[in-house]
């Protein structure tokens, strides 16, 4: 995968870069001024993908569950998600969470979309972004970080409905 950066606090990765671009965009935005645009340029095939990352430090939200929000529009035949990861200080995913079950195909308007995870202790690193997967255009926009009350239910189902020990081991 390659990288290079666009846009300031914003890192660019993709499976092969000279068949996406990454821009501001100031003609369609959700709010404000300008959103981010993704797209994918003629003859990308549904192998690819491009994704645009941003990184900080999770101290302010150790031990605490945090909710991550924000606006996507598409056009064209689009697969697209955003996704929330959190990291330890050996660089380690302790969670990850890319909205499986919420991934949007084709144009839609603005939606919102949001991922909700706990934040743990050891976390020392919080990653997050929005994929496209192979053609397509995708615009994000007013991405927002909050704590939340712990109440509300976590979006990742890594944990739930787990056995206590492996079974069906010999596939019988």
């Amino acid at each position: 995968m390659n990288k290079k950066e666009s846009i300031k606090g914003w890192e660019f990765i993709s499976s092969t870069p000279d068949l996406y671009t990454f821009e501001l965009d100031d003609k369609v935005f959700y709010s404000g001024r300008k959103s981010g645009l993704l797209n994918a340029k003629i003859g990308v095939s549904t192998r690819e993908f491009a994704t645009i990352v941003q990184r900080f430090q999770a101290s302010i939200y150790l031990g605490k569950q945090i909710k991550m929000s924000c606006y996507l529009k598409a056009e064209r035949e689009t697969k697209c998600q955003v996704w929330l990861q959190i990291n330890d200080s050996y660089d380690d995913i302790i969670i990850f969470n890319s909205m499986d079950n919420s991934i949007f195909q084709g144009k839609t308007d603005w939606n919102y979309y949001s991922i909700i995870l706990d934040v743990p202790k050891e976390s020392a690193c919080i990653l997050f972004g929005m994929q496209l997967f192979g053609a397509g255009k995708v615009w994000v926009d007013n991405f927002k970080f909050e704590e939340v009350s712990e109440i509300i239910s976590r979006t990742n189902n890594a944990d739930r409905n787990l056995s206590e020990q492996p079974i069906n081991l010999d596939f019988n």
